[in-house]
């Protein structure tokens, strides 16, 4: 049960109870203790140190800490949207590993960061994709201000920054490989719009992979739909329900391949049987879906980014990094050889 009295619990208190030093305990609940090497604090004494600060309910004066230390306790997490799942499961695993640090995650889902980074000075900032004209010229800007800065991408050529390199182009290459390997023509593909670059890429990679094995595109196979899970949902009704539809579809991102789950359930499109269906992202829904879905992706990528956020934002000066993240096919239930002409119309409910 929380203290019921006005007055705050001080770190003298926690050091006390602990049983260290002030400087000690300043070290450890400042999130110093593992990145600055003159910290020498033994994980035991970490654990009893943040024990005490918990049982005493010790909260961190932000105000106080930004002046000492020239950090202000917040994160921005720069996204593209606000509907991929994937979106979120990066939003927990760096909420959880900042959550004993007291450092706050901030979460801009429209891709206005640059705007934001204007009005305020978060102690790391991570960045998903570089999509727009002039992104890559922004963010060297702000780096020369002194501001830590992780960019999420596909082979990113920058420097003087830490680069998350997620190698998905080669894995959304795997994906369609993957279907023409299995035996699939009629191969469609569902995307984003707007298009940003890594919507636009694997769309690119879908005709390149399909032009590679000698495959036309059949009309209306490549379908752009708006960014919500219910525009993915739509756009699958509609290919489903075309004159000669497809046997197989490759999403560009998981959640667009969930979409396509729930349509063809809606229109009695057995999968893998009469429908293969592939994603992009190996996002922790894909698992329990009914069938599970086959999906490409890195195996911890919001680990690794949840790793490296807290770092930087608990002040590591280290050089920066580029980790490369390469992309595997996560096959699961969801794709399988052609067994059907592939026409659904007359096992369809509309209703």
């Amino acid at each position: 049960m929380a203290p019921t009295g006005k007055r705050r619990t001080t770190l003298q208190q926690v050091a006390r109870d602990a049983g260290v030093s002030i400087a000690t305990a300043s070290y450890v609940l400042a999130g110093r203790s593992k990145v600055d090497p003159r910290a020498k604090v033994g994980d035991d004494t970490e654990r009893r140190v943040r024990e005490s600060a918990r049982r005493l309910h010790y909260r961190v004066n932000a105000s106080a800490h930004a002046t000492r230390t020239g950090r202000t306790g917040q994160v921005l997490l720069a996204m593209t949207t606000s509907y991929d799942p994937w979106v979120q499961t990066v939003v927990t695993a760096v909420s959880t590993e900042l959550e004993e640090h007291d450092v706050q995650a901030l979460v801009i889902p429209d891709g206005n960061w640059y705007r934001a980074l204007q009005r305020m000075n978060p102690d790391a900032v991570f960045i998903d994709g570089l999509a727009e004209p002039g992104d890559q010229e922004h963010v060297e800007e702000l780096v020369a201000t002194g501001l830590r800065i992780i960019v999420l991408g596909d082979k990113l050529p920058g420097d003087g920054y830490d680069i998350i390199d997620s190698r998905a182009t080669d894995g959304c290459r795997l994906s369609m490989r993957h279907l023409i390997g299995l035996g699939h023509r009629r191969i469609a593909c569902l995307t984003v719009e707007p298009h940003s670059e890594t919507r636009a890429t694997r769309a690119a990679i879908y005709l390149d992979e399909l032009k590679a094995a000698g495959l036309g595109v059949p009309e209306g196979f490549l379908r752009a739909t708006g960014p919500t899970p219910i525009g993915g949902y739509q756009t699958a009704i509609d290919l489903l329900t075309l004159p000669e539809p497809p046997t197989a579809i490759f999403c560009a991102s998981d959640y667009l391949a969930l979409s396509v789950v729930k349509a063809a359930e809606r229109l009695g499109v057995s999968i893998p049987g009469q429908l293969s269906v592939i994603g992009a992202g190996n996002i922790p829904d894909g698992t329990v879906s009914t069938p599970a879905l086959t999906t490409v992706g890195a195996t911890d990528e919001p680990g690794e980014i949840a790793r490296l956020v807290r770092r930087r934002a608990l002040g590591d000066e280290s050089p920066p990094t580029r980790t490369v993240l390469d992309w595997s096919l996560i096959q699961r239930d969801s794709t399988g050889r052609p067994t059907t002409s592939g026409d659904h119309r007359s096992k369809g409910r509309t209703s």
